[in-house]
């Protein structure tokens, strides 16, 4: 599998009005503090869900996995697939946190689905048609290999196999145990299976924006957990009656249940997801009346100067819609402009696809790990879809992998804002 991403985004939550705190991402070593973080004398505490047995995910997995192939003609070939345990996944204190299900359409590979393994989060966290990330066998060869050559005195040091890790949002890694024959102490390595960098998850730092109170947050939590709960319930409650027509899941007519966008051109990872990400959005435009936009790799390069991406590839989220902006008004385009929702909702974002826009998500703390009051990663990604059911699924191209979309389960992010461009 061909990734292309080699440094997450530095995301701040944006609220309207409100002073903008970066994020400091898991490879970021920077040790600044701010006023606005939570860990001030206060702790969030992280949800409190059941562990989901492997039998549940299986059910869950073929259930979802022939509902969706009914409302999706791009998963149609799913209608009588069956469903397989590939991996099992893990969070920093080696609880599970998720099952990945191969998909097999007569015996062969078809894509794969993620299921829950416990109920603070949503049942189904996502799909696609392409190969589960890490699943590269040569991924795991070069991971050990960097991992040896970073280390001091290698020829004391035994390195394990590895553990994979999901933390939530689009955030995998590998876990290796490193072993001092020496002192006898073992030291944990989390490699980031995107970039094939070696993170240290245990420095991140967490922040969020000025004026936003822990009370505030903790609500926003409350019904997030909410939201899951009635997730779960209804999931389970179609699987014993064996269909989802036959529940009350939405108003949405059976024609505007899924919708996609065609003909939005797919780029890879250059310079930055958020750059990659508002490209394909343009390039969109491009043949919908905008032809003096470039293309691929020029329009990338010219988004990100103007969004002033930095040599690593960090955008600060502020800097997206301007640079968009600042790239129409080189080629004159005044009549199309981006715009920044910074609490964006599913209905503005099913209103979006339903016009024919493709946008920017761009997603702050992408997952969480156990025992942490909030997520870890960010990443910027181009939404070209949805699908209106339980689960609601977002399709997007997350800037990594060539022509394959990924289903992304709505809310499976810390918090989220969006650049729409009309």
């Amino acid at each position: 599998m061909n990734i292309h991403k080699t440094v997450v985004i530095l995301l701040a939550l944006l609220l309207a009005g409100m002073a903008m705190v970066p994020i400091v991402s898991a490879d970021d070593d920077s040790t600044e503090s701010s006023a606005s973080s939570l860990s001030q004398g206060q702790t969030l505490q992280p949800a409190s869900g059941s562990t989901v047995n492997i039998d549940e995910a299986e059910s869950l997995a073929l259930y979802n996995v022939r509902e969706l192939a009914t409302k999706d003609q791009e998963l149609s070939l799913w209608s009588d697939a069956t469903v397989e345990l590939a991996t099992t996944y893990y969070d920093i204190k080696n609880q599970k946190t998720a099952y990945a299900f191969n998909v097999l359409k007569d015996g062969q590979y078809a894509g794969y689905i993620l299921i829950s393994a416990t109920t603070d989060k949503y049942p189904v966290l996502e799909l696609s048609k392409g190969r589960i990330p890490g699943s590269d066998p040569e991924i795991a060869v070069k991971s050990r290999a960097m991992i040896s050559e970073s280390l001091s005195e290698g020829k004391e040091k035994i390195v394990s196999d590895y553990t994979p890790v999901y933390l939530g949002g689009l955030d995998y890694y590998q876990k290796y145990t490193v072993k001092n024959l020496k002192t006898k102490k073992n030291e944990e390595v989390f490699v980031d299976v995107h970039s094939n960098k070696i993170v240290n998850i245990s420095d991140v730092k967490i922040f969020v924006p000025d004026k936003i109170t822990p009370a505030q947050w903790n609500t926003y939590q409350k019904e997030k957990q909410d939201d899951i709960r009635k997730s779960w319930s209804l999931q389970r409650q179609m699987m014993q009656n064996g269909s989802v027509a036959n529940m009350a899941v939405s108003a949405r007519s059976t024609l505007s249940y899924t919708n996609t966008i065609s003909g939005v051109p797919i780029y890879l990872w250059t310079r930055g997801c958020s750059p990659t990400a508002a490209a394909m959005v343009l390039g969109y435009w491009h043949d919908h009346g905008y032809s003096s936009l470039p293309l691929s790799t020029t329009l990338i390069n010219a988004i990100a100067d103007k969004m002033a991406t930095d040599p690593s590839g960090s955008t600060w989220p502020f800097n997206i819609g301007y640079g968009v902006n600042q790239v129409l008004n080189t080629y004159q385009y005044y009549s199309l402009r981006a715009s920044d929702d910074y609490v964006p909702t599913w209905s503005r974002d099913v209103a979006e696809i339903d016009a024919s826009r493709p946008f920017v998500l761009s997603m702050y703390n992408g997952g969480t790990g156990a025992g942490r009051s909030t997520p870890y990663e960010d990443h910027s990604v181009t939404c070209i879809g949805y699908m209106d059911s339980t689960p609601q699924l977002l399709k997007i191209y997350d800037t990594w992998e060539g022509s394959t979309y990924h289903w992304l389960q709505y809310n499976n992010w810390g918090w989220a804002m969006n650049t729409y461009v009309r």
